[in-house]
Parts: C-alpha cells; structure tokens; sequence
C-alpha cells in the first residue's frame, strides 16, 4: 500500500500530545478522513468517534479500525437506557400533554414542552425556571407568572414520568441524552480517546457529558457551519477554546476550486473571519442564474422546506424527476389533505379520524401554529391558504418524486440537510435573507449580529457543497458588491454577463 502524504496541518492533528485539542476545519478540508488515520495510528487504544446523525455514522462506520466505536450519541443514550426505549416517541408533542394530563389550554402544552425541550439540551441537573420561555415562540407576547409556574410544575411531573419504567408516558429523542448525562458514568469509564464530530452544533447537554471525561478529547467542527442555533446548538468548538483546548485548523478544502473558494471567502471576510479557506488544484466555475437553469442534473439548495415545496410543483409542471434528500415524507404531503378539507369544512373526507380530536376546526390549526412555533403548520397554513388548487399540485409533487437519486433531474433539498453532502452542479435558491442591509445598516445589538452570523452560516453552508459549478444567486451577488465596495481585491467578479450585472444592480 503506497504512503500516505499528510499535509502539516494534519500532521500537527496527528502528533499533538494536548489531551484537550479543538480543531477547526474548514468545509470539505478531509476531516473524517484524519479522524481515521488518528485512530489506525492508535490501535491499542479504545476510541470512541461520536457521529453527527445517522447517515455520517453509517458512512463513517465503514471507514474506521475495529478499535473504534463509531455511534451517535443519542444511539449511545438508547442502548444504556434500555429499560426506558418503549417510551420513545419522535413527535412527542403539545396533543401528548393534553390528553395525558387532561390540559386544554393550547398555550400551556406548548410551554411545557419548550420548557422540556430547553431542559434536555441544556447542562442542568434540574428544571428550573430559567428553563420556562419568557415569551410566546410563535406570536412574542410574554407569558405570565403563573402560567410560568404552572409549566414549571407540569415539566417536572412529565420528566418524572419519562425516566420511570413503571409508567408507559412517552418520551421525546432529546430526552434520552439529557437522562443519560444525569445517570451514566463518565465516558472515559469505556474509552481512552473520543473523537467529537460536528461539534459547533453541540448542544450544552453533550458538551456536559464530555466535560465530565478525563481521557484525551478531541472536537471537530466548523464555527462557521453551526446552523442549528435554533436547536439549542450553543458551539462547542468555540466553548472548548475558552475551556483551554489546543488550537489546530484543516483549511485546505479537497471538495472544490478557486472559485467557489473565492464566494466561501467572502462570506467567511464578512464574519470577521481572518483565515482564509484554501484550496488544491481542483478546476470550478462560477455560472449565471440562466446557465443554471439549462443543466440537468443538478442540486438545488433552499433555505426553507416551502421552497423546497414550491421547486417540487415547479418541476413537476416541466414533466421533470424530482429526489428529496431525507425522503419525501419528510414534508407530510399527506397530512395536507386532511387539513385542506378541515379549511374548506368537508371533515368527512378527512381520512385519519384521530386528527378531529387534535384539529376539531381550522380556528385550532391557527392557534396551535401561533402557540407552538411550528414552521411545518405554518407551511401547511400558508399552502392552504394561497394555493386554491394544492390537492391538485401535492400529486404532482408525488408524480416527480423519484427513489433514486441517479433517477433524477433534480435534487431537491435544504441548505440545513445538505450539511456533510456535495452535489458537483449547485443551484442556490433565491429564498435567502437579503443581508446587506443588515450588516450596514441595522445597529450592532447583540440579536442582530447573532441572525446575520447565523445567516451567513446557512449561505457559507450551502454553496461549499457544490464540487463543479455554483450559481450566483442574488444574495451572492449582493455579497460580492459589498465586498467590491470594501476594495477587497482577492473575491473576483462572477462569470455573469454584463446585462445581468447592470439588471441586478439597478434593482437595487
């Protein structure tokens, strides 16, 4: 087997004696790739790689020695917590707590299980409560006193409920990890070293269960790829720094070329970032919207599941395939039916009787959408509410879905699912937030530049996917103005005609 040439970045990975070592690395720059050679270079001891979901850990599974434990943490949750895996019940939601402790108030189901929710991704050993939302996800307005107390009350009776044995009362993923870092023991009671993927959306409740290890701990991840604030992701690749940890980068990408180097660059110059991102000798391109448009197959990556929805309706209309990353049931075409026949008042077409007792009248869908946050209802809301015909495109939708993705003409998918996948032709939708304006206009409050950090994210997020060709989307472009404007010389001007630059900023 020839020698493998490491560059000095990965060597430095692999001779670093710091037990507590954070390494930040870039988009496509092999990090799973020096994860494994870490751990061949180890086989006497006992590894544990922590994956990010399931489809990283099948993937990985197949690339580490034996000497490695390859598994999820919520995986590694449900296996000690066996005794407790009857109860596990994916949707665990706001119905659950009105039928099983007899609670009609829709406000009050939902506040305790965002007061659950904030409980089980946090590191606290107790409900607190800090851990009872000020205010209403979905419409702001502030809660109060004592329905705060009362939510209070009701969490700490439900988790009760959820870590006996005895009672059959069911009990969300998040709740497995959150259990498993009250009662196991520490980590290092199995493993020598452990190896913590993604962990810029860590939540502070697996930051804590790595906290108590006394064993060489080392977190990989990218800062500027934490997307899942909205999870209670908290950056555990930023916390490791402040705890002490050895600093060490991978920012060479293997994935693509200089060219979308160069748009991954910008949006990283706008962070703050001072490290650039670097690349090997891989040949890209930067194309127009139009070009885009001409080439099948190619990916296109939204910022939101409607988009994805809309593109779907779009495709089919065109006689085109369509694949859904993550499956076309991920978007509950299903469920749009019964809700458009409840919106119109012909319940009797509604096939899943049990959903009368959830929804009894399209005033409930309302407000359970207002009190929840829930952005699928608020999709399925919207669809219902503007689309007049919406039976007539969910069977279209259902007509251009395809299995497999080799079958497609397009590839359809979220910049949040795209995360760890590349696609080599890339079409970024137009559905991001215009952050122009944002960034130089809006006051520096601490709310504002957290959005617009986390929106760059989404953006960086999406376009280092593509491993050929990238289009400009109108955010893109805005990007590479602001940047021009700065009289920053290292982004070059896309390959877009001059008729579309001069369109677009007269646009503006």
């Amino acid at each position: 087997m020839p020698k493998i040439t490491l560059s000095q970045e990965q060597e430095a990975i692999l001779a670093s004696e710091e037990k507590y070592i954070c390494c930040q690395a870039y988009a496509g720059s092999g990090k799973t790739f020096i994860l494994t050679q870490l751990a061949k270079r180890n086989p006497d001891k006992r590894i544990l790689y922590l994956a990010y979901n399931k489809g990283i850990q099948t993937e990985a599974s197949q690339k580490f020695p034996s000497n490695t434990k390859v598994i999820t943490t919520h995986a590694m949750a449900y296996r000690y917590l066996k005794n407790l895996k009857f109860k596990m019940k994916f949707n665990f939601n706001g119905f659950d707590v009105a039928r099983l402790l007899n609670i009609t108030s829709v406000q009050l189901q939902f506040l305790i299980i965002e007061t659950l929710n904030n409980y089980y991704r946090s590191a606290d050993y107790s409900l607190q409560i800090h851990h009872v939302p000020t205010e209403n996800t979905g419409n702001g307005k502030k809660h109060a006193e004592n329905v705060k107390k009362s939510a209070l009350e009701n969490a700490k009776l439900i988790f009760e409920l959820q870590a006996d044995p005895k009672s059959d009362f069911p009990a969300p993923p998040d709740f497995y990890i959150k259990y498993f870092q009250l009662v196991a023991p520490p980590l290092h009671t199995w493993f020598d070293i452990i190896l913590f993927d993604e962990a810029q959306d860590a939540n502070l409740v697996t930051k804590a269960l790595l906290d108590k290890c006394e064993c060489k701990r080392i977190f990989v991840g990218d800062t500027h790829q934490m997307i899942n604030r909205w999870r209670g992701a908290n950056d555990a690749l930023d916390a490791s720094v402040r705890d002490g940890a050895q600093i060490l980068r991978l920012t060479t990408s293997y994935r693509f070329g200089r060219c979308v180097a160069a748009i991954a660059n910008a949006i990283l110059m706008l962070k703050g970032e001072t490290v650039s991102l670097k690349t090997t000798g891989i040949i890209d391109r930067l194309i127009s919207k139009a070009e885009v448009k001409s080439i099948f197959p190619r990916t296109v990556i939204s910022r939101t599941n409607l988009s994805v929805l809309i593109n779907a309706i779009d495709a089919g209309r065109c006689g085109k395939k369509v694949f859904f990353v993550g499956g076309i049931d991920r978007y509950a075409l299903d469920d749009i039916a019964d809700f458009y026949y409840l919106y119109i008042g012909n319940t009797k077409m509604i096939k899943r009787k049990a959903f009368l007792y959830d929804y009894p009248n399209w005033d409930r869908v309302v407000s359970v959408a207002e009190n929840s946050g829930d952005n699928t209802l608020k999709r399925t809301i919207h669809l219902i509410e503007n689309e007049p015909d919406i039976l007539e495109l969910v069977d279209k939708i259902k007509e251009a879905a395809v299995n497999n993705y080799n079958d497609a003409d397009l590839t359809l998918v979220t910049a949040h699912s795209s995360k760890g996948l590349e696609w080599e032709y890339i079409e970024i939708d137009d559905d991001y937030v215009s952050l122009v304006e944002y960034i130089e206009k809006t006051p520096k409050q601490k709310q504002n530049l957290i959005f617009i950090n986390d929106e760059l994210n989404l953006l960086y997020v999406a376009v280092t996917r593509a491993t050929k060709a990238l289009s400009i989307s109108m955010v893109i472009m805005e990007i590479i103005l602001l940047i021009k404007k700065r009289k920053n010389k290292n982004i070059p001007i896309p390959i877009v005609t001059p008729i579309e630059l001069f369109l677009f900023i007269n646009q503006r």
